[in-house]
């Protein structure tokens, strides 16, 4: 701790008849600006002399302006203040999507943290778009009065940050996992608002603000993060055949859209691609050999869309790196014999840098993902997602005998991540192809006959 640079003299209390409520008088002085506070008793008087003379003995720099060690002032600051704070320290850090997904979920955070009397002043959705877009978001966009006086609101009347207790975070969680219409919310959402709220604490914590995280005195019941699918949700090779021929055959009002929301389906079942990973594709990515070598695909990127508020250049799209793998990292995809007449077809006639899969309202952009998910949606009636061809595709490569690491390699997940998710879909011993095993097992057993030696004891 920094030692106390100003002059600091804190004097006797003194008690006047002028002040009838509050008789006893405390002054205190910062380089010569003089300070006083009133108490209605003398042991209150006393309290706050003590505090401030063990602060001035614990080496605390005082606020000229206030008068009061840093530290106090500091934990008289608002929940949502230091919740901006945080949210400028991380934002050049972050990718246009974290932006979002952050202040989204900090949003409802900073929302329950408002002191119950006043939650009712506003709309709550009205609100949360004020946190959302005017408090946590760094970018300078437009507000109106309106929002301006919701955001001066929230500032003034979330909780202090001395106010925040071990029970009141342990309430704020409960309220997190409870939608507006009494619902729970999805494990995932409360997983990412306990998150953004344990951040904020964490860096009032690292900064002085607060001398005890009362986050981290809360006990919190772990989540499983990785939850294995539904064996069911993978569908059949032919299910995913018929649901690409639909969307081929819908009507031609659609503008082709749908033919290219198909082919970029057969990418998700037959190569295991994320929606994102697909439509970020590029021709330079496909590696076509006519020697007999593999074919492959190399995935080394992500197309993702974002709202336009929370980017520097107002874009509505980013490309970024493979999900929780290092900058730079890629897979190859090995391209099956199903997939290699659409690869060729999409190919065609393209420049080595253009997209395969391009937005309709601009032919130099990837199409976005939610207009997969649409089409999708109009082929299956929403019984499905996209994702679960995906999944589709980790259930034939497990049926066909490729080990976890193998599944891992292809799907782009780590080994831990692909046991728990596929765990139903390994432990169905039936089904996996145990051919290449047993032919190693054949090959070994007729070469260890041939060279066998009988062990004769004491030769």
């Amino acid at each position: 701790m920094k030692p106390n640079m100003a002059k600091i003299n804190i004097y006797n209390i003194n008690k006047s008849s002028d002040r009838s409520k509050k008789p006893y008088r405390l002054k205190w002085s910062i380089d010569n600006r003089h300070k006083s506070r009133n108490f209605a008793t003398l042991g209150e008087a006393s309290k706050f002399k003590r505090k401030l003379e063990q602060a001035l003995e614990d080496g605390y720099n005082f606020d000229p302006n206030s008068g009061l060690p840093e530290l106090w002032v500091a934990q008289l600051r608002g929940f949502a203040d230091v919740a901006r704070e945080y949210t400028s320290s991380k934002w050049h850090e972050w990718a246009g999507n974290t932006r979002f997904h952050f202040c989204d979920s900090n949003a409802v955070v900073v929302y329950e943290l408002i002191r119950p009397k006043f939650k009712s002043t506003y709309e709550r959705n009205e609100v949360l778009k004020v946190i959302r877009e005017h408090i946590l978001n760094q970018i300078d966009v437009p507000i109106s009065e309106r929002e301006a006086e919701i955001k001066e609101f929230v500032l003034n009347n979330t909780y202090r940050l001395k106010e925040i207790t071990p029970e009141i975070v342990t309430k704020t969680i409960h309220a997190l996992g409870i939608k507006m219409n009494g619902k729970p919310a999805s494990k995932d959402y409360l997983r990412k608002r306990k998150q953004t709220l344990g951040a904020v604490l964490d860096f009032a914590y690292r900064h002085r603000y607060i001398n005890d995280n009362p986050y981290k005195r809360v006990k919190i019941k772990p989540q499983a993060s990785i939850t294995p699918i539904d064996p069911y949700r993978a569908m059949s090779p032919d299910k995913c055949r018929d649901i690409c021929q639909a969307l081929r055959n819908l009507s031609e009002l659609e503008k082709g859209h749908h033919k290219m929301v198909a082919d970029v389906l057969e990418f998700l079942w037959l190569a295991g691609l994320r929606p994102s990973e697909a439509v970020a594709l590029q021709k330079k990515h496909i590696k076509l050999f006519r020697d007999g070598r593999t074919s492959y695909i190399k995935v080394e990127q992500a197309s993702v869309t974002l709202t336009k508020k929370f980017t520097e250049d107002q874009s509505s799209g980013e490309l970024k790196g493979l999900k929780a793998r290092e900058q730079n990292s890629f897979r190859t995809v090995p391209i099956l014999d199903e997939l290699l007449p659409t690869v060729q077809r999409v190919i065609e006639g393209k420049k080595l840098e253009d997209f395969l899969f391009t937005s309709p309202k601009d032919p130099e952009n990837p199409a976005r993902t939610r207009l997969i998910y649409d089409y999708f949606v109009k082929a299956t009636g929403g019984h499905h997602s996209p994702y679960d061809m995906r999944h589709t595709n980790a259930s034939i490569l497990i049926a066909a005998g490729l080990s976890v690491v193998e599944v891992a390699n292809r799907l782009g997940n780590s080994i831990e991540v692909c046991q728990k998710v596929y765990l139903h879909l390994f432990n169905k011993a039936e089904e996996i192809n145990l051919s290449r095993e047993n032919e190693y097992l054949a090959r070994e057993s007729s070469s260890f006959s041939k060279s066998f030696r009988p062990y004769v004891l004491g030769a």
